[in-house]
């Protein structure tokens, strides 16, 4: 995949959730939390794979978008704020220098494993 699909100053990115972030800590969910953590750390070991051929990579969460998966926790942004957040992470911001950071694509924080 590597020498057909990603070219030098390539990028891409996953979505994924604050809730893989074992720093978080804050317990349920467990089946959730432990999917998002895989995924974390298996694109941030990419990310260390692929910085020799000048690819970067992105994890982002989203940010917590109004769905009706969310709706239980009140609140949320909107998915368009959530999609401009991540848009900018990726064109304006993700680069070989700190590809594998785990952000939240809105606010620019970034998230500690």
């Amino acid at each position: 995949v590597r020498n057909s699909v990603l070219k030098r100053g390539g990028k891409f990115g996953v979505i994924t959730s604050r809730m893989g972030s074992i720093a978080d800590g804050s317990g349920k969910y467990y089946g959730y939390r432990g999917s998002k953590a895989y995924l974390n750390m298996t694109m941030n070991m990419a990310a260390k794979d692929l910085a020799s051929s000048g690819v970067a990579v992105g994890i982002l969460h989203p940010g917590m978008v109004a769905t009706d998966m969310t709706a239980a926790f009140g609140g949320g942004i909107s998915a368009e704020e959530s999609a401009n957040g991540i848009w900018d992470k990726m064109q304006n911001v993700l680069n070989t220098s700190n590809t594998g950071t785990f952000w939240h694509a809105c606010t620019g924080e970034i998230i500690p494993w």
